[in-house]
């Protein structure tokens, strides 16, 4: 359950994160997508290392 919750969470993060690359290089906010990749990276490994977990048991 919680994973799922994550998993949706973690959509519209890449959504922003690529709409913020989609913009002119002057608007861009590159604070912004550094802190969008990094928590979507980060999010998308927890769901990578359960989804592993509940094959392996």
């Amino acid at each position: 359950m919680t994973i799922g919750l994550l998993a949706l969470f973690t959509m519209p993060v890449w959504l922003f994160q690529i709409n913020e690359f989609l913009k002119p290089k002057e608007q861009q906010n590159n604070k912004k997508i550094v802190l969008l990749t990094s928590l979507g990276s980060l999010m998308t490994t927890i769901i990578t290392i359960s989804l592993i977990q509940d094959f392996i048991s």
